[in-house]
């Protein structure tokens, strides 16, 4: 069908090919964010994020009056019409990592207009509870990238960076440890899995063996990755006796927990007497990664390719780490200022 498409619906087909992958293979893909295209591809300015009560804005450049409302619809189609369309064409592990994923395709204008949602990619309406519609136009990659990146110092299909809740204070952070409630509960926010956190390490283990210390926070729910290489002191130090008790060890963990975070998290899980708390994770323990960009010549679209096979979990064919104690997060605690995840693990 190639002759009687344009180049927008050519977009959308190819994505549909990659997603043709399936599960475990979420690192897999075309992304309009991933980088590498030679065509420009344009951006709404708006990025929203699915909380389990609905798909809320939780950033809107030069448009404050439109964060934290739910969006309903784009160019008048209900909003859970474009996710099911949306669907096939986003690579996952999971679904909870499709959710994740998916952030970037619902704001980029060739793939809604190449899916027939809109009737050009010039323009949409985005319709959101309790404000009037409003039409906007796209910007390049680029500048949608400078616009959002205050508010997504990480990777842009998360939560946004906010003065509350802790979650988000310092996603732009790779690690980062503190005393919460009162010095009673060390938290660690592990953001991505670089470096050799030794240092940090050993604090984290001084401040376990206080005797006001009743509960270590290990919260993994911003770490989309890195090395595997670099954890296992950090992991072995969890294991120590003044930190690897039940009821004193919780790991917090949801969507954005994804491949090298995936690992460590299993290793706690086979290691510890940790409690897991929040949504499952976004990555599966046995996957596809470390990909190569391969760039196709007449589209000039570039196709991340996973070239290894990850194995964690011999003879398992679970998708996802499910949490000990499920705790979801709605649009109304985060905009509220409120982590009903960290503070179930305080609890």
């Amino acid at each position: 069908r190639l002759s009687e498409l344009d180049d927008d619906q050519l977009m959308v087909e190819l994505l549909r090919l990659v997603a043709l992958l399936g599960e475990r293979d979420g690192h897999a893909n075309m992304n309009p964010l991933a980088g590498g295209h030679r065509r420009d591809l344009h951006l709404y300015p708006l990025a929203t994020y699915e909380f389990a009560d609905g798909v809320y804005v939780v950033a809107a450049p030069g448009r404050p009056q439109l964060v934290g409302r739910k969006l309903l619809a784009i160019q008048g189609r209900p909003i859970a019409d474009v996710l099911r369309l949306l669907d096939p064409l986003v690579t996952y592990d999971n679904p909870l990592s499709r959710a994740a994923h998916r952030s970037p395709y619902l704001v980029t204008a060739e793939i809604l207009h190449g899916l027939g949602i809109t009737s050009t990619s010039a323009r949409a309406v985005f319709s959101v509870e309790g404000a009037p519609a409003i039409e906007l136009a796209p910007v390049a990659t680029e500048a949608y990238i400078r616009a959002l990146r205050p508010a997504y110092p990480n990777y842009l299909d998360g939560m946004p960076k906010r003065a509350k809740p802790l979650l988000v204070q310092k996603r732009g952070t790779s690690q980062w440890l503190t005393t919460i409630d009162k010095g009673r509960v060390v938290y660690f926010a592990y953001n991505t899995v670089q470096g050799y956190p030794r240092e940090i390490a050993d604090r984290m283990l001084r401040l376990a063996r206080r005797p006001n210390t009743r509960r270590v926070v290990i919260d993994l729910r911003n770490n989309g990755g890195g090395d595997i290489n670099t954890y296992p002191y950090l992991l072995q130090t969890l294991k120590a006796r003044a930190i690897n008790k039940r009821g004193k060890l919780v790991v917090l963990i949801g969507r954005t927990t994804f491949s090298a975070a995936v690992h460590f998290a299993v290793d706690l899980k086979r290691g510890t007497r940790a409690i897991f708390m929040g949504e499952p994770t976004g990555g599966s323990p046995n996957h596809f990664s470390d990909t190569d960009p391969v760039t196709l010549p007449t589209s000039g679209y570039t196709i991340n390719v996973p070239r290894i096979h990850f194995v964690k979990l011999p003879g398992q064919s679970g998708l996802q780490l499910d949490p000990d104690v499920a705790v979801p997060l709605t649009g109304a605690d985060f905009f509220a200022g409120r982590d009903p995840v960290l503070a179930r693990a305080i609890r």
